[in-house]
């Protein structure tokens, strides 16, 4: 209620098939119309990194979860409706990332939390829209991503006094100052080291690693759920208790793992092993295998 009084538009999962494709009725997706939505992707990402917007209790950037409103527009000449803009409708986890430290590693863990996210992300509207490669969906992403991170670093520069003075109303425990200063001097950083930030996002999007994570057992089940959403069917293995006289491992793909670790939390400590982007995905890509 929220989003639609606030945006034109729709959240992604609501967009209507149709608008997706070259005539009202036809089976085929258009592939500009897919791939301008792709930079709307990335503009709605350097938007939400920008702001840190970061949720502690799910370890989210609240990324690709209907907080993106994307616009349309009749286009006379095309005779469709087209991609126009995306608006982040929530202010719902801004300035949330919780280091507010002035360093470089503290901007590498940054970029590697919201890039490794986006990725995901952008995986995800990949496989939804198989009529365009990961390549170029990642290329028309990143485009989106430098457009917006330009734009904001240039309003920032130009009206700097008025940003450096902004002093809204709220509570002092909120610690507002510390934490808008910070996402400011971010901000700059963000647009100095987008060629960094391109090379980390195109290795996270076609990674051809394998992933190991040390889990909670009593956040197994979301986990795997999510990672099979996003990842598919690949292949994986829930280690439990590893080296320990009730060793165990639950090997088979993500949907049927995410099913097996749905009922309840699991016993004991965790370590979850998924496989990396198979030979022919990459090589579908370009990339050597």
């Amino acid at each position: 209620h929220y989003i639609r009084r606030c945006c034109e538009g729709e959240p992604m999962d609501s967009i209507p098939a149709n608008y997706f494709r070259s005539a009202d009725g036809a089976s085929a997706e258009e592939k500009e119309v897919v791939l301008a939505l792709a930079g709307l992707l990335g503009d709605a990402a350097a938007q939400n990194m920008a702001m840190k917007k970061y949720d502690p209790a799910t370890e989210s950037p609240l990324y690709g979860v209907g907080k993106e409103i994307y616009e349309f527009e009749y286009d006379i000449v095309r005779e469709k409706v087209v991609p126009k803009r995306v608006a982040t409708c929530s202010i719902r986890g801004s300035f949330g990332w919780p280091s507010l430290e002035y360093t470089d590693a503290n901007l590498d863990a940054i970029a590697n939390f919201y890039l490794g996210h986006f990725a995901h992300a952008v995986k995800d509207y990949q496989r939804r829209h198989p009529s365009v490669s990961m390549a170029e969906v990642a290329e028309r992403f990143m485009g989106g991503f430098e457009f917006r991170t330009h734009a904001m670093e240039w309003q920032l520069s130009v009206m700097r006094d008025a940003f450096e003075s902004f002093r809204p109303v709220l509570p002092a425990s909120y610690g507002f100052d510390r934490k808008w200063r910070f996402v400011m001097w971010s901000l700059e950083r963000q647009d100095r080291r987008l060629g960094a930030l391109r090379r980390l996002f195109e290795g996270e999007a076609r990674s051809a690693h394998t992933l190991v994570l040390y889990e909670s057992p009593f956040r197994i089940g979301k986990t795997l759920a999510a990672a099979a959403e996003v990842l598919g069917a690949r292949p994986a293995a829930v280690c439990l208790e590893l080296t320990k006289l009730h060793e165990r491992v639950e090997r088979g793909p993500l949907p049927e793992l995410a099913a097996r670790f749905s009922a309840g939390p699991a016993r004991g400590e965790i370590v979850l092993v998924i496989a990396g982007l198979p030979r022919a995905a990459r090589e579908d890509e370009g990339e050597p295998a």
